[in-house]
C-alpha cells in the first residue's frame, strides 16, 4: 500500500532536485528519504527517476505519476486547511437576524470580508423589526441578532453597542436643504414624518421631545420608507444615519440634527449560549464598522 509519507518524499525530491535537499525540506534525514523513495518505487512497479551523474530527473512514467501526486497532495492540503478552519472557527454556517438599516452596507460588507477569509462560509440572514429580532435571538433560532433597545429582562449577552445620531431628511429644493444642520424648531409647521411612533423617547432634551411629539402627525417604522416618502414630497423626516449614508445622492438631502436623536444599535446573543469563533469574528467586523460611523458622526 502506498503511504502518504512515501508520496510526500517523492514530491519533495521532484521540487528540490535531490534527496539531500528533500530531506532538509521535510526536516528528516537523507537516508530516510532514499528509503521512502525505494519503497514507493517497489509499490508502483516502475522507476521514478533517472540518475545521471548524480542528478535526478523524472522518467516518462515518473512524470505521469507526479501529475497524479500533485492532485493528491492538493487534496490533502485542502483537508488540512478545512481542519484548521473547523478547529479555529467551529461551525461555518451563520444565522443572524437584524434590523433593516444595518443590512445597508454594514452587515453585507462585514460578511464579504469574512467570506474572503473563510471559504465556503454559508449564512442565513433574516431581516426583522426590532422586537421580532429579539424574539428570534431569545428562541435560539439565530446565532446573534442586531437590535435597537435592550432591557435587563431581555437576558442577552451584549457583544457591543453604539448610539448613533439620527439625521433629518428633506427633499431637494426644500428651504431647509440649504442649511448646514437642522434643529427641533425647524419641524414646527412642517409635514413631519417620524421614525417610529415613539421617536421623542430617544431625545434627552425635553423641549425638543415635546416638539417632535407634537409635530409627528405621520410615522413610518423604518428609515427606508421615511426616505421614500420624503423623496415623493410627503414632507420631511428623521432617519437613521446608516440609511442616510446609503441613500445619499438621491433626491433627498440629509442634515445633522440637534439636539441628538439617538439610534442605538446592539449586537446581542442568547445569555446561555456561546458564540462560535466565526460568529464572534463577524460580530467584531460589524461592530468596528458601526464604531467608525459613530466616530465620524461626532466630528
Amino acid at each position: 500500500m502506498i503511504r502518504h509519507r512515501q508520496v510526500e518524499a517523492f514530491a519533495a525530491i521532484v521540487r528540490t532536485g535531490s534527496t539531500v535537499a528533500a530531506a532538509r525540506s521535510l526536516n528528516t534525514s537523507q537516508p530516510t528519504v532514499s528509503r521512502l523513495l525505494a519503497q514507493l518505487r517497489d509499490q508502483v512497479g516502475f522507476a521514478l527517476f533517472n540518475n545521471q551523474s548524480g542528478k535526478l530527473t523524472l522518467t516518462h512514467e515518473g512524470k505521469q505519476f507526479f501529475r497524479d501526486v500533485e492532485q493528491f497532495l492538493m487534496t490533502t492540503e485542502e483537508l488540512e486547511r478545512r481542519a484548521w478552519q473547523i478547529r479555529n472557527y467551529g461551525n461555518s454556517t451563520l444565522r443572524l437576524v437584524t434590523i433593516p438599516s444595518v443590512n445597508l452596507h454594514v452587515v453585507p460588507d462585514a460578511l464579504a470580508a469574512l467570506r474572503a477569509e473563510i471559504e465556503n462560509l454559508s449564512f442565513g440572514l433574516v431581516q426583522a423589526e426590532h422586537h421580532e429580532t429579539k424574539t428570534v435571538v431569545a428562541s435560539g433560532k439565530a446565532d446573534f441578532g442586531i437590535c435597537n433597545d435592550i432591557v435587563p429582562s431581555d437576558n442577552f449577552h451584549v457583544f457591543g453597542s453604539v448610539d448613533l445620531a439620527c439625521m433629518l431628511a428633506v427633499p431637494e429644493g426644500h428651504p431647509l436643504a440649504e442649511k448646514a444642520s437642522a434643529s427641533a424648531a425647524d419641524l414646527v409647521g412642517q409635514s413631519f414624518i417620524s421614525l417610529g411612533d415613539n421617536l421623542a423617547d430617544y431625545v434627552t432634551d425635553p423641549e425638543a421631545g415635546r416638539i417632535i411629539r407634537e409635530s409627528a402627525q405621520n410615522f413610518a417604522s423604518f428609515s427606508a420608507p421615511v426616505i421614500a416618502l420624503v423623496e415623493a414630497g410627503n414632507g420631511i423626516g428623521i432617519v437613521d444615519p446608516i440609511s442616510a449614508g446609503h441613500y445619499a445622492g438621491e433626491r433627498v438631502v440629509f442634515l445633522p440634527f440637534e439636539p441628538k436623536v439617538g439610534f442605538p444599535v446592539n449586537i446581542v446573543y442568547k445569555e446561555d449560549t456561546r458564540l462560535s469563533g466565526v460568529a464572534e469574528k463577524l460580530c467584531d467586523g460589524i461592530l468596528q464598522s458601526l464604531q467608525r460611523l459613530e466616530a465620524k458622526l461626532r466630528r
